[in-house]
């Protein structure tokens, strides 16, 4: 075959894998669309396994933490071995440093390279001779794809340029398949908005309203991640009860799954307001609210006028009491 034949069924297998990719995204299940995927892609790269997924970094102690993976084509045990050996794998360690395009390599003699034995041992048992690997992370979460060879057989250039290529693709489709599994199990519950985050509080995936709404909740907060107080309470299983929202959560397929939508009676707190009150929770006098806020003492005094009106209350007891209750302890950090 030339070259030129080559680069034709290159683009045309590129082209078939673009459209088929969101056809998954859009009409299968999250459970199917992982297999589906690797045989689409099967037409294009050459492999015997391969694995996709999603994990937590904690970049202070070098660690990764698998939230939702899929094994094509080899053991079910393979990640959960490779995740017991995160700590040996120099492999690992490249890949959090960031890859600009994909890594390809005969992986034991990658290990032994490095003096990595526990990890040669790993490979040669799971049949990992050859690795293609990218990916990257995102909001604290790493989501990557690796093909592996039982051959010695290396991946090629080709290879390698059709996964940086595919990978952009993959990301949106992968979301986009969450999304729209989300969406039919939503339908009809319009007064809500939703997002996919993921175990480290990262927003990977969220409609309009819920940023909007998170917004309006934590005004000094980046919509990226939900805030630390919000996390803490959704993990311990019961829904975050704030100033302005309420959100819950659900896992869904290595994700949770968070709904927001506003509380009533609260939902009309401006967002200085809701500074305000927050500030009035740490036990601050008008004056100390007005530095922090950088506004005068008497536009902090309307202000809280404006709490005590909206919240149907008549004194500073009740007024605590009532911010309390539409806020759990941990609401300020």
């Amino acid at each position: 075959m030339n070259d030129a034949t080559s680069t034709k069924n290159s683009i045309q297998d590129f082209a078939h894998c673009g459209t088929a990719l969101y056809q998954f995204a859009d009409e299968l299940d999250p459970e199917c669309f992982p297999s589906a995927f690797f045989r689409l892609v099967r037409n294009a790269i050459r492999f015997d396994g391969a694995s996709m997924g999603r994990a937590s970094v904690d970049r202070s102690e070098n660690a990764v933490k698998i939230e939702d993976a899929h094994v094509y084509g080899r053991r079910p045990d393979l990640l959960d071995e490779w995740e017991r050996q995160l700590r040996h794998d120099p492999l690992t360690a490249r890949f959090l440093l960031g890859l600009e395009s994909p890594l390809a390599c005969t992986l034991p003699v990658f290990y032994r390279k490095r003096g990595a034995q526990v990890m040669e041992d790993f490979a040669v048992r799971h049949e990992l001779s050859q690795i293609l690997l990218f990916g990257e992370s995102v909001n604290g979460a790493l989501q990557w794809l690796a093909f592996y060879r039982k051959t010695e057989v290396p991946f090629g250039d080709e290879d390698t340029a059709f996964l940086h290529a595919l990978w952009p693709m993959f990301r949106s489709a992968s979301r986009m398949n969450l999304l729209r599994a989300l969406e039919r199990a939503d339908e009809g519950r319009h007064s809500r908005a939703f997002a996919l985050i993921n175990r480290s509080g990262g927003v990977e995936a969220a409609d309009t309203r819920f940023l909007q709404l998170l917004r309006e909740e934590a005004p000094q907060h980046d919509v990226a991640s939900l805030p630390p107080r919000v996390m803490q309470v959704l993990m311990q299983g019961r829904p975050y009860r704030g100033m302005a929202t309420e959100i819950e959560m659900k896992a869904m397929r290595g994700h949770a799954v968070c709904t927001i939508r506003r509380r009533p009676g609260v939902s009309r707190l401006s967002q200085a307001e809701a500074r305000v009150a927050e500030h009035l929770l740490t036990g601050l006098s008008y004056k100390q609210i007005a530095l922090r806020t950088g506004t005068s003492p008497n536009t902090v005094r309307n202000q809280i006028a404006q709490l005590y009106r909206k919240l149907g209350v008549h004194d500073k007891f009740g007024l605590l009491a009532a911010l309390r209750s539409h806020s759990p302890n941990s609401y300020l950090q």
